[in-house]
């Protein structure tokens, strides 16, 4: 387990953009393919805030903000969720598969 681990708004975009830090097979899909499944599929929303940035995304908007306060800082990463209770019959999760 790491400790200590906090993100820029750079590293940010790139993990909820789907950049990850390996390449080849062991890749992972996490929090791209998660979060396009949860706001564009669920209409759901996701929040992520990690040193002094955060991101906040739903359907319509993805928005990443680096906040100008010096006494503002978490060393670490926070994740929030919101799963909606209904659910479009629509959705399919192969559609959100890569």
């Amino acid at each position: 387990m790491r400790f200590g681990v906090s993100l820029s708004i750079s590293q940010i975009g790139g993990f909820v953009s789907g950049k990850s830090t390996k390449g080849g097979i062991d890749r992972g899909y996490g929090i791209s393919t998660s979060t396009k499944m949860l706001c564009e599929g669920m209409n759901g929303k996701f929040f992520m805030f990690s040193g002094n940035s955060f991101t906040y995304m739903n359907a319509t908007e993805r928005d990443i903000t680096e906040l100008e306060l010096p006494h503002v800082y978490w060393d670490g990463v926070i994740i929030c969720l919101r799963i909606p209770n209904k659910i479009a019959p629509s959705f399919n999760y192969i559609n959100y598969l890569e």
